[in-house]
């Protein structure tokens, strides 16, 4: 398995040999399109899980990642731990409900389809999920 510094420096040069790196105007802009393909990619591994280990630990990780780029996007202190939520909270109370609401279900239940459409309504503004012609980490 590569190290994550060894998989962006191969996305940075994919996107660079498809031109996708210069249509970002600054390294915030460059970082959120990073962002988006690594919650894409969590995301699409979450939908296709069928393992309840894997599941819980692949959901963990999106929701650090979700609530980091909500944060970011949005111009807000991040945090670790119980400081992500309570960052939310300040910032926006209701998405911060939404948010531990989908995952909650999803914990209890299995059911994914909140975390989905949280995870789309947040990617949404800033042009959806990213998966486009190219993978990361794969030869």
């Amino acid at each position: 398995m590569r190290s994550l510094p060894c998989i962006v420096l191969n996305l940075c040069l994919t996107l660079h040999s498809i031109g996708s790196i210069n249509t970002y105007s600054s390294d915030s802009d460059f970082t959120c399109f990073i962002e988006r393909y690594f919650i894409t990619d969590a995301l699409h591994d979450l939908i296709g899980c069928t393992n309840r280990a894997e599941e819980i630990f692949i959901a963990n990780t999106l929701a650090e990642l979700v609530s980091e780029f909500y944060l970011r996007a949005n111009l807000q202190w991040i945090g670790a731990s119980k400081w992500i939520v309570r960052s939310l909270k300040q910032y926006d109370q209701k998405f911060a409900d939404h948010l531990v609401e989908a995952f909650d279900v999803l914990y209890k239940t299995g059911d994914k389809n909140k975390v989905v459409q949280l995870v789309d309504k947040v990617l949404e503004p800033y042009g959806g999920q990213f998966f486009k012609r190219f993978s990361l980490g794969e030869n």
